[in-house]
């Protein structure tokens, strides 16, 4: 998926964001299960979609991997000059949530 890694449930942490099926969520609270005799470590994840604010959990493994999501901040300088010109400088940052 273009504007993601993807990166271990164990090493997300609450209020980052993530993508799961196509959607975006921020990630409101975690929790870890101790591994039973033949299983391996889980974990709950609570979600919230960023756009509907609809509220989901997830449950997998501590070692699958989940989508981390980079956002794309834009900064637009504005300059006018005496004869009514406007030029924009544009820049753009990648930033990564994790």
């Amino acid at each position: 998926m273009p504007g993601t890694t993807r990166a271990e449930i164990r090493t997300l942490k609450v209020g980052r964001y993530v993508a799961i099926d196509e959607d975006a969520f921020k990630i409101l609270s975690m929790s870890k299960s101790k591994p039973g005799k033949h299983g391996s470590t889980k974990a709950r994840i609570e979600l919230e979609d960023i756009f509907t604010g609809q509220k989901r959990s997830h449950v997998g493994t501590v070692t699958d991997t989940i989508n981390n999501i980079f956002f794309m901040k834009q900064i637009i300088d504005i300059k006018t000059t005496g004869n009514s010109k406007i030029s924009l400088i544009k820049q753009e940052l990648k930033i990564k949530i994790m």
